[in-house]
């Protein structure tokens, strides 16, 4: 017993990596880079939206930090996450891909008020394990954001801002749209 936890332990330091924020995939890992905060980027600073936000819909009582992963160069082919919340570390992560002077203010603030409603209404569970992270009370409480019709239909109107679409020269089966 004692040899399996220490060589775990060694597995766990020569990887450099910690436990997963998500609690029901603990067996991935986070790296140790994820710990450093950046709340500033280029056209946005997520700390002073998170604290309007926290201010005028949450009363001051959220203690979270808030930061940016990822890219903003890289596009999604077909999925893209905007933004998540780590229960394990109450830290929300806003995609840079967001950081850019297209994407208006109020759709940022839309993201991290979305991603703080998930530290005030956690998934519920429903059956055999199975959670709901977006329940009915979740959904109540995100159209309490003041622009969210507003957020939604300019995402539903820039879904091509979030992903890689493809040139007819770079497809690699370009063949199928030939005459």
């Amino acid at each position: 017993m004692r040899f399996f936890v220490f060589s775990r332990l060694k597995k766990m330091l020569k990887n450099k990596s910690a436990p997963s924020c998500n609690p029901k995939k603990r067996s991935r890992t986070l790296s140790v880079r994820s710990s450093k905060i950046q709340t500033k980027g280029e056209h946005y600073d997520l700390k002073a939206i998170y604290d309007v936000l926290n201010q005028d819909y949450f009363k001051n009582k959220l203690n979270l930090e808030i930061t940016w992963f990822g890219s903003a160069r890289r596009k999604a082919r077909c999925h893209r996450k905007l933004g998540l919340f780590c229960f394990l570390t109450n830290r929300i992560k806003i995609h840079r891909l967001l950081d850019q002077p297209h994407f208006p203010p109020y759709f940022i603030s839309y993201v991290v008020y979305h991603e703080m409603l998930h530290s005030v209404c956690p998934p519920v569970k429903i059956k055999k394990g199975k959670y709901r992270i977006h329940h009915p009370d979740f959904k109540v409480r995100e159209k309490e954001f003041a622009d969210y019709a507003l957020a939604k239909h300019w995402e539903e109107e820039n879904k091509k801002l979030f992903f890689y679409v493809p040139s007819e020269k770079n497809l690699k089966f370009s063949w199928f749209f030939s005459e």
